[in-house]
């Protein structure tokens, strides 16, 4: 019934999102984004940043699978420091 809803890119940017911030332990309180995008082929950029804004990573990539490669630039900037950024941001009351 609801397979004329579905729409396989949309759920392809939202999986490669949502597997990014899980990945790294985002949600809506700490300065984590993720855009997705599909036109083909499948694009994401990811986004870390201190809660000042003075450090940012970035990081972005190409896949099919979308769980991968949201697993996968997580992974990357988790490399570049990402972890240290977040706990920053714990630690603002």
């Amino acid at each position: 019934l609801l397979a004329a809803l579905e729409d396989e890119a949309t759920r392809l940017e939202t999986t490669a999102e949502r597997q990014f911030l899980q990945s790294l332990g985002g949600g809506c309180s700490l300065p984590v984004a993720a855009y997705a995008r599909y036109s083909g082929k499948l694009q994401l950029t990811g986004l870390v940043a201190s809660p000042d804004g003075k450090n940012v990573i970035r990081v972005t990539g190409e896949g099919t699978d979308a769980p991968d490669l949201g697993e996968r630039l997580a992974e990357e900037a988790i490399a570049q420091g990402a972890l240290e950024i977040l706990s920053q941001g714990l630690n603002i009351h």
